[in-house]
């Protein structure tokens, strides 16, 4: 068996595997999810520890559970490798750039300098010899200049193409950060906000505040109304989560129907206010939906949001945990409410 056919097999093993496992766990066959379970197939270690955990300990594989899986392990795999591309790319096109300018001139130069110097040999009359020298010089001069500027229209078409491509490199990795469905950052870019976030705070000393929200009761509205009236919602909710904030914060979907919000130089009483300028105007929007052609309300549309402030020194991780913890308390409060670590 040839080195092909041997990875030509593998590949149908592990896609096999893959529609089984799918099956098992009953996992509904869509792109990502297919993309996540043909990871744990291949034997993605951090993924495999994720997913042997969850079916260890009988916790159901949802949709939401699958969203995350996505995020977290299949969705920036590829991030590294095209920052890399980028910046080789780049540099590529910088020193190519460079070099079209730096040959063009020199070439130029040289030719109106033997140009010059033809001209005044040929208007000797010391001999004929030294005219047609003269004129043969020139001759070449205009045909290395030629040929400088069609090698150099090369170049530079060469350098378009680059840049193009440069371009296109840079919208696939913004694809990677993004949310598709509501166009919010994701949770991998939410990760690196906060760590940069932080970074600053730590040397600025000042506050930084997170929110955490999730859509209450959003289940039913999907088993209610249908996956694309879920998806509308979140859409309006990402829009007015959008509408409250300003030029450094940062609005990501942490995943499912869960939102963060990184508010810097905000503090935590400003930051309540936000949460309930969120709160509120979700709870006034009266959404409807055609049905056996007639409008019909979803219902009133509600959210329960946790607030905490940065405390220096901490990390990431913790103060997401304090603010699930205030997201828990509205939760379980009885929704539709906003909770702050001052409150528990």
């Amino acid at each position: 068996m040839t080195e092909k056919e041997d990875n030509a097999q593998k590949v149908n093993e592990i896609f096999r595997l893959t529609i089984s496992l799918m099956g098992k766990h009953g996992v509904t066959p869509t792109p990502n999810n297919y993309k996540v379970w043909y990871e744990y197939a291949s034997g993605n270690p951090r993924l495999c520890e994720v997913i042997n955990g969850m079916i260890e300990n009988g916790r159901p594989i949802t949709k939401t559970v699958n969203d995350r899986l996505y995020t977290d392990y299949v969705e920036s795999i590829n991030l590294p490798f095209y920052q890399k591309l980028e910046e080789g790319i780049g540099r590529i096109l910088s020193e190519m750039v460079d070099g079209i300018t730096a040959t063009g001139k020199e070439v130029t130069e040289r030719g109106k300098k033997i140009a010059t110097i033809s001209k005044q040999v040929s208007s000797s009359d010391n001999n004929e010899k030294i005219r047609n020298f003269a004129s043969s010089i020139l001759s070449e001069t205009k045909a290395i200049v030629e040929s400088s500027e069609q090698f150099k229209t090369r170049l530079e078409n060469t350098s378009e193409e680059v840049a193009a491509l440069k371009k296109e490199l840079a919208t696939v990795k913004e694809k990677a950060v993004t949310d598709p469905l509501t166009g919010l950052a994701n949770r991998r870019a939410l990760e690196n906000e906060l760590k940069d976030k932080i970074k600053q705070v730590s040397e600025t000393n000042q506050s930084l505040c997170l929110l955490m929200a999730d859509i209450d009761h959003f289940k039913k509205i999907n088993d209610t109304h249908g996956h694309l009236v879920g998806d509308r919602v979140l859409t309006i909710t990402s829009t007015m989560m959008k509408e409250q904030v300003k030029g450094k914060d940062v609005v990501a979907r942490y995943g499912g129907e869960e939102f963060v919000l990184l508010l810097p130089d905000t503090p935590l009483v400003g930051a309540m206010i936000v949460a309930e300028k969120i709160r509120t105007n979700l709870e006034s929007l009266q959404l409807q939906v055609k049905k056996n052609q007639a409008k019909e309300s979803i219902g009133k549309i509600t959210i329960s949001i946790g607030v905490a402030k940065y405390i220096p020194n901490e990390s990431m991780e913790d103060l997401i945990a304090r603010a699930d913890k205030c997201l828990y308390h509205s939760k379980n409060n009885g929704r539709n409410q906003v909770t702050s670590e001052n409150m528990l």
